[in-house]
């Protein structure tokens, strides 16, 4: 009888102990795609460079994307963008707050190097406009580092859809 016990006691403890480490393991994988896009935030830190008008309000596609931009909104440059209100874009002549709602995404990894995109999104007075470039980044030294640019996009999201879609984002994501 005790050497039956000790096997479901033993299953036990691996069970329990697997149920503990499963969320460690996903905190991990945040942790290492946040090293790996915090390079990106040195993007953004002297302003929008493709922008003669400047944007006074921000929304963050996600979390994620918000825990590493954070630094645009403390440094009082830009505002967070109100709850519910559409971003137009900075050229937009529409009333309104003028923003872009920022993403940052990984695309691909190859080892020590990996293409990362950083994206704006605003409306225009046709529809929702996305801009944005996709980066090559490698590892040296353990760390990633912003290597270079290596492709862009501007894609019009054409219709009322679109319009609706950006205002529901940035409703639904902002605190």
């Amino acid at each position: 009888m005790c050497m039956s016990a000790t096997p479901l006691r033993l299953a036990n403890m691996e069970r329990h102990l697997l149920l503990l480490l499963l969320p460690l393991i996903g905190c991990l994988h945040r942790s290492s795609e946040a090293n790996l896009l915090r390079p990106l935030a040195s993007v953004y830190s002297n302003g929008f460079p493709d922008d003669s008008i400047q944007p006074q309000y921000l929304a963050f596609a996600d979390p994620l994307t918000a825990s590493i931009l954070k630094n645009l909104v403390r440094n009082g440059r830009y505002q967070i963008a109100p709850k519910g209100a559409p971003l137009f874009c900075p050229s937009n002549p529409a009333p309104g707050n003028h923003g872009y709602m920022l993403g940052l995404r990984v695309r691909n990894m190859m080892g020590d190097s990996a293409i990362v995109a950083a994206e704006q999104m605003c409306a225009t007075t046709y529809g929702v406009i996305s801009t944005g470039v996709n980066y090559l980044l490698r590892k040296k030294a353990g760390k990633w580092k912003l290597d270079r640019p290596i492709s862009g996009w501007t894609s019009p999201l054409l219709g009322m859809v679109s319009a609706v879609l950006i205002y529901a984002i940035v409703s639904a994501r902002q605190p």
